[in-house]
């Protein structure tokens, strides 16, 4: 009973990563961005975003102004 559970928790999550990438990429590609349909087929709870070093900067102050304001 205990593992049916947890087998059931674990394919929800896996279910709702797998969604939240499809998601993401959906919004970058409505935007004009480059390819990112590898993201969509990644697995596990990590995913390699393909941005470079100043993108990732970028995003990091974008993000940070937006927690600030």
């Amino acid at each position: 009973a205990l593992k049916e559970q947890w087998l059931k928790e674990l394919a929800s999550m896996r279910e709702r990563i797998q969604e939240m990438r499809k998601s993401l990429v959906a919004r970058l590609q409505a935007k004009g961005r480059k390819n990112f349909n590898f993201m969509q087929k990644q697995r596990g709870v990590f995913s390699y975003s393909g941005l470079d070093q100043d993108q990732v900067h970028r995003l990091r102050v974008a993000v940070s102004y937006t927690h600030l304001t």
